[in-house]
């Protein structure tokens, strides 16, 4: 199995191995399809869309600590990324924030297939199948 760290595809690696980001295999289909959809070999594009979830849990470990819970979800052709605060009031500053890195994720992974949504923490129902996405950050 390989794992990503610190932007490198490792074997061993102890913080990722803890991390255990999990992609399931509806998810892979999914993710398989997107891949394809730009010219990507799938299991190729899940190793790089694996790291691009790790770079995102260590960047909301490091610099977005008003983030609770963050989640991927593969959907029509674009990866959706949920980042969960507990505030009801949309958060400007956070959005700024995740406007730039959005555009930083789309140069560093080299596609446009993001889409990064902030939601409240009490409205993760509405947004957020916990079994057809994947967790990329939270307890």
């Amino acid at each position: 199995m390989l794992l990503v760290s610190n932007g490198l595809i490792t074997k061993n690696n102890r913080e990722h191995q803890l991390l255990n980001i999990i992609i399931n295999e509806d998810i892979k289909n999914k993710l398989f399809g997107i891949g394809y959809s730009l010219d990507f070999n799938g299991e190729i594009f899940i190793d790089i869309v694996r790291q691009m979830f790790f770079y995102i849990h260590s960047y909301i470990k490091k610099q977005l600590k008003e983030v609770d819970y963050c989640y991927a979800y593969p959907s029509e052709g674009i990866i959706k990324i949920f980042f969960l605060i507990d505030n009801k009031q949309f958060d400007f500053d956070l959005a700024d924030i995740l406007f730039l890195f959005e555009k930083e994720l789309k140069k560093k992974y080299n596609f446009n297939c993001i889409e990064i949504y902030q939601i409240s923490l009490s409205s993760k129902e509405n947004f957020i199948d916990e079994d057809n996405s994947v967790k990329i950050y939270g307890n």
